[in-house]
């Protein structure tokens, strides 16, 4: 097989990087105390200290890239509270609250619904269908992007679009390791972004493939490292420390990978994404 060709660094894109507004909570009651997903094991031990230790280091990371971090603070009784992205979808200062599937997380809800409010996110609709947040909604330009078919109800797509009034794009999703789109799909700038094919049903795949012709396409060693739950500011896309040929791949685009080391949090099915709630603000 001759050698690949990778472009020379003039060849490679401009990437520009955006400030941005990111919502964390503290995984201070952190732990795997059930199974809602197949990563999930009860029996595993998790290291509280050293899921602290890696949160701070992804909150270091942001602010070392100039993005603004505000953390909310996580609830005893609710150890899955750390994954604050799953709690709501916010654009230009609007924003819709989420309503869980499982039992166990549906308090983690109103808990990040209050705080949004006391911070000014005063048009915030209260759900009527089950959504999960930026766990299955998530902005790409002027689009959102929206996966079904384990936790989001699809007609909460509609919903969302209703009172966002931004187009919704809804997606299938088929394979239960990428339980939430953010699991399945990341986005990489407000054109681009990567995703693994075996995720989506065949539709949703031509789907992706008409909007996004240029997508970065993932392998299923990507996902066993949840690569594509990753956070990108245009240029500099932060994603987990272990997803090594993926970052390779984002490197050869002209991204600048980031990793960062969140493998305590991974037993829970969550990694940088997951973490991370942004607020979105619209580039048009």
């Amino acid at each position: 097989m001759p050698p690949v060709q990778r472009p020379s660094e003039e060849q490679q894109p401009v990437r520009v990087a955006r400030p941005r507004s990111y919502v964390m909570c503290r995984p201070t009651y952190f732990d795997v105390e059930y199974a809602i997903n197949p990563w999930m094991d009860p029996t595993l031990a998790v290291d509280r200290e050293l899921a602290l230790r890696q949160w701070q280091g992804l909150v270091d990371a942001y602010r070392a890239l100039g993005h603004e971090v505000r953390v909310v603070e996580g609830v005893e009784g609710l150890p899955d509270m750390v994954f604050v992205a799953d709690s709501g979808l916010v654009v230009d200062g609007v924003g819709v609250g989420a309503r869980y599937l499982s039992p166990m997380r549906q308090a983690e809800a109103p808990a990040v619904q209050a705080w949004l409010r006391d911070q000014g996110v005063v048009d915030l609709h209260m759900p009527t269908f089950v959504n999960e947040g930026e766990g299955d909604f998530l902005v790409v330009g002027g689009l959102v992007l929206a996966g079904t078919g384990f936790r989001t109800d699809l007609a909460a797509h509609h919903e969302a679009q209703e009172h966002l009034g931004v187009p919704v794009v809804s997606l299938q999703l088929v394979d239960a390791r990428t339980y939430h789109l953010n699991t399945a799909l990341g986005v990489l700038d407000d054109r681009t972004v990567a995703y693994y094919p075996p995720a989506f049903s065949d539709g949703s795949r031509r789907v992706l493939e008409r909007l996004f012709p240029d997508a970065v396409i993932a392998t299923a060693e990507d996902v066993s490292w949840l690569g594509l739950n990753l956070v990108s500011d245009g240029r500099n896309v932060v994603l987990p420390a272990q997803a090594t040929r993926l970052a390779d791949e984002l490197r050869l685009r002209g991204y600048h990978p980031v990793p960062v080391d969140l493998s305590e949090l991974r037993k829970s099915g969550g990694s940088a994404k997951c973490c991370t709630l942004e607020l979105h603000r619209s580039t048009r």
